[in-house]
């Protein structure tokens, strides 16, 4: 019963509470009124009977006294025109007869015997008296037809009446009901279904001002404000989708990776971006272990560096960690980690990730860099203090030289002689030496030539393998389009022959030695961060490659340190692999290694290739016949200027001496017109050769000089040659080499100008 009345609508429930309440009221007013007119009519019969029996008694006082039963009979009988009236009977008390008379069913009134009557049948009985005396009894019932006709003929009117009264009274209720109650609630029925709906546009309006009037006006306020709570929703929430997208924008082209880890390290979200950083896609990676990607030696760093944050909420840790690219790449990343476990917007770690392995790379790159530089830098130092030491130990075998080979001329024994070619011996081997030393310091001789660059590295190698081990393989790989380039050939295979066998030395128990060549174009990226002066352009690049022992970084470092060696004390100067890195210095180049232990060394020489198929300094005819001039040296070492005039007079020429710049200007400017040639030294005291020089220039701008020095050709010396007065010799130099190149200068000069001048001795 409850959950039918729960399914019904009010409408319903309240037509069916009027109707019940209208039956229920009217049912009781029908009953009551019934009951009410029942009650009348059994009033009124009774005091019908009561008259009636009152009259009866009066009119049967004689004939019953008399004994008359026609005239009683008469009399009951014409009472009995009363249809109220069912049964009549007279009793006589004294002789106990009676009469009676009733109606029948069908209307027709009859006499009944003494057996047939009962005193319990009759309702009401009534005392006849005569004179006073008791003589009888008058017994009346009445029938109950006519009321219960009259109870029905009232009952139905009765009825009729109230449902017309009914139907009208429930009529009026049902539409003052539905007009004060239904109505106003099916008007906020519909609102309600349609705020329900999202619908917010429909204002609910009612004039009534009872509880639904309240509650109207109260729902349309609801509406009104839920409505401007939405507009700012849907602006708040188109605010926040732009937000959002800009967001997702954001963190997929970003160049960090975003990345949220629950407490345990699994990966609850990652931005895009970690697509093009990493090559996973964020699904990938979706509730997997951060730790799964980190290169193995990193992982116990990330885990502690993990518990770190864990320990210390809203606090940035940082750590750099390798983890693998899709493509097994590995590449370094720079994370930052906050823990924000207690955000509830985030409720997690969270990471910036950044690809920092460029950076790195960069860094490396500039380490290396500006190791090279400091490299370059000690070099030229030690080329300077190399250049220096072999400069006065090339003055100092000059003299030697000059003066043994003087004491040979003289007469001598055989004994001294040989004592005086052993000591020649020595002095030219230190001055191998010093060869090197400045070869190293970019301070030697050096010739330069047009040269193919393949015909040496072939001949080199030819030379090579001569004096490898047999278990050393040799070979060649000459890939280079273009080989031509102007320098010293000497040097160059000096320098390639010091590498082979400084490769060999490597391999003990036998290898390969590989001399390949390649054409490259160094740009201007490339020129600018190397620590050595190179110019943009085509080089030939030369390999030489083993596949020996290797070096550990720190010997790598020092490899081209002069004096610097790993062989055995009296094994080597450690000279070799500096002069290579002199010579590619002075031949405008580069060069490189890379070595790794147990795997080799590789060495990439760079020099600039050439089309010019000119010598640039070609070599000067060698005259050793006797010649006749002055000359004047200048030069602050004694014993070189001792023992060159005296070869020099030897051979016939007239030498002045002078000790310093200053003095050899003011013996030029005295004798200018006797002098043929000045010998002039480059590294002086009190006046540097470039200043002697400049100053005999504004004395004479044509007087021939010959530079001599203990070093080679400096960009100075360089220029001042390419005149046709100047010519250079180095030192130390042998007697016959002094008089070679003196006698050329003179020869040349006296041929394009003048016959030669007598002694003036």
């Amino acid at each position: 019963m409850n959950n039918f009345l729960q399914n019904l609508s009010i409408q319903k429930k309240l037509t069916l509470l009027i109707l019940s309440v209208s039956v229920c009221i009217a049912t009781t007013y029908t009953v009551y009124t019934l009951i009410r007119t029942k009650h009348s009519i059994e009033q009124q019969l009774t005091t019908h009977a009561t008259t009636t029996g009152r009259h009866l008694r009066n009119v049967l006082s004689i004939p019953v006294w008399d004994f008359n039963a026609s005239a009683i009979e008469n009399i009951l009988k014409a009472t009995m025109s009363d249809q109220n009236i069912h049964a009549l009977a007279v009793i006589d008390t004294d002789t106990d007869i009676h009469i009676c008379v009733y109606r029948r069913k069908d209307g027709t009134l009859s006499t009944c015997t003494k057996d047939e009557f009962s005193k319990d049948a009759m309702q009401k009985s009534f005392t006849v008296y005569h004179e006073g005396t008791p003589i009888g009894t008058v017994y009346m019932a009445f029938s109950g037809v006519p009321l219960r006709d009259e109870l029905r003929s009232q009952a139905f009117v009765l009825i009729i009446s109230n449902l017309i009264l009914l139907t009208a009274i429930i009529s009026i209720l049902y539409h003052g009901i539905y007009a004060t109650i239904l109505a106003p609630l099916e008007t906020v029925t519909t609102a309600v279904k349609q705020l329900s709906q999202g619908d917010f546009s429909h204002p609910v309006a009612l004039s009534q001002n009872d509880e639904i009037g309240t509650l109207a006006t109260t729902l349309d306020t609801m509406r009104i404000a839920i409505e401007e709570k939405n507009t700012a929703l849907r602006a708040t929430r188109k605010d926040a989708e732009k937000h959002a997208k800009s967001m997702h924008l954001m963190l997929s082209n970003s160049n960090d990776i975003f990345q949220i880890t629950d407490q345990n390290g699994h990966i609850s979200f990652i931005s895009d971006s970690v697509s093009r950083i990493l090559g996973y896609t964020p699904q990938e990676l979706q509730k997997k272990l951060y730790l799964e990607k980190v290169h193995p030696h990193d992982r116990k760093d990330a885990a502690l560096l993990f518990r770190e944050i864990l320990a210390h909420p809203n606090t940035n840790f940082r750590g750099e960690f390798r983890v693998r690219h899709k493509d097994g790449a590995w590449i370094i990343l720079e994370s930052i980690g906050c823990n924000l476990l207690n955000e509830p917007a985030v409720a997690g770690v969270l990471i910036n990730i950044r690809d920092i392995t460029q950076r790195r790379r960069a860094e490396e790159k500039e380490q290396a860099l500006q190791e090279q530089i400091h490299q370059t830098q000690k070099m030229e130092a030690l080329g300077q203090l190399a250049g220096g030491i072999a400069h006065d130990f090339n003055n100092a075998l000059s003299g030697i030289i000059g003066a043994s080979e003087l004491l040979q001329t003289t007469h001598t024994t055989q004994e001294q002689r040989e004592y005086t070619r052993l000591i020649i011996t020595a002095a030219e081997r230190a001055g191998s030496l010093t060869r090197k030393m400045l070869s190293f310091a970019r301070s030697g001789k050096k010739t330069n030539t047009c040269i193919d660059c393949h015909a040496i590295l072939t001949e080199t190698a030819s030379l090579l393998k001569h004096s490898l081990d047999k278990k050393i393989t040799l070979s060649v790989e000459l890939h280079a389009t273009e080989s031509k380039l102007i320098g010293d050939a000497a040097l160059l295979q000096n320098a390639i022959m010091n590498m082979g066998i400084n490769a060999s030395h490597a391999m003990k128990e036998g290898g390969r030695i590989t001399i390949s060549t390649h054409t490259v174009t160094l740009d201007a990226e490339y020129c600018k961060n190397s620590p050595f002066s190179l110019e943009e352009g085509l080089y030939i690049d030369i390999m030489v490659e083993d596949t020996g022992c290797g070096m550990p970084k720190e010997v790598a470092d020092k490899i081209f340190d002069p004096f610097f060696t790993t062989k055995e004390v009296g094994k080597g100067t450690g000279l070799g692999m500096a002069t290579v890195y002199g010579t590619v210095q002075d031949h405008g180049g580069a060069i490189t290694l890379s070595s790794e232990e147990g795997v080799g060394t590789v060495f990439h020489i760079y020099l600039p290739v050439t089309k010019d198929t000119r010598s640039s300094f070609p070599q000067e005819r060698v005259v050793t016949q006797t010649e006749a001039g002055t000359i004047l040296i200048i030069d602050d070492e004694e014993l070189i200027r001792h023992t060159a005039q005296t070869i020099l007079q030897k051979k016939g020429y007239h030498a002045y001496t002078a000790s310093d710049g200053p003095s050899g200007v003011t013996l030029f400017r005295k004798k200018k017109k006797e002098i043929d040639l000045i010998i002039l030294d480059m590294n002086m005291p009190v006046m540097s050769g470039r200043e002697t020089f400049e100053e005999i220039r504004t004395i004479s701008p044509q007087v021939p000089v010959l530079i001599s020095s203990g070093f080679s050709h400096s960009a100075y010396v360089t220029t001042i040659q390419e005149e046709s007065y100047t010519a250079f010799l180095q030192k130390p130099f042998r007697r016959q080499e002094l008089y070679a190149t003196v006698a050329t200068v003179l020869q040349k000069i006296r041929r394009n100008t003048q016959p030669p001048r007598k002694n003036s001795k």
